[in-house]
């Protein structure tokens, strides 16, 4: 069954926004994030706006550089794993040729 657009956008906004809400939660700018983690503050932006998918040791090392509690940071890396594999399913999908038609 194909992935709808709507579901790997929705699962990335989601990781994104979490990511973005523990940050500021934290105190931390965008920059001083990305150095704790040793990328990039351009990576740190596209990540939390949802426009670049990290990794999960990408949110790992994010994690860890936020000191989130490990109940919640199982929680976002959940979130994290399940929108990596949604994307990937939808990226196998469209590469095999599989579409879905709407019908309005």
């Amino acid at each position: 069954m194909p992935i709808e657009p709507d579901t790997q956008a929705r699962e990335r906004k989601d990781l994104a926004e979490a990511l973005r809400d523990l940050r500021r939660a934290s105190g931390l700018s965008g920059e001083r994030l990305a150095l704790r983690c040793n990328m990039s503050q351009t990576k740190i932006s596209r990540t939390e706006t949802g426009r670049a998918l990290p990794t999960v040791i990408d949110v790992e090392r994010i994690l860890n550089a936020l000191a989130v509690p490990a109940d919640v940071a199982e929680e976002i890396l959940r979130l994290a794993r399940r929108a990596i594999s949604i994307t990937r399913l939808g990226v196998r999908t469209r590469a095999s040729g599989c579409t879905t038609s709407r019908r309005n």
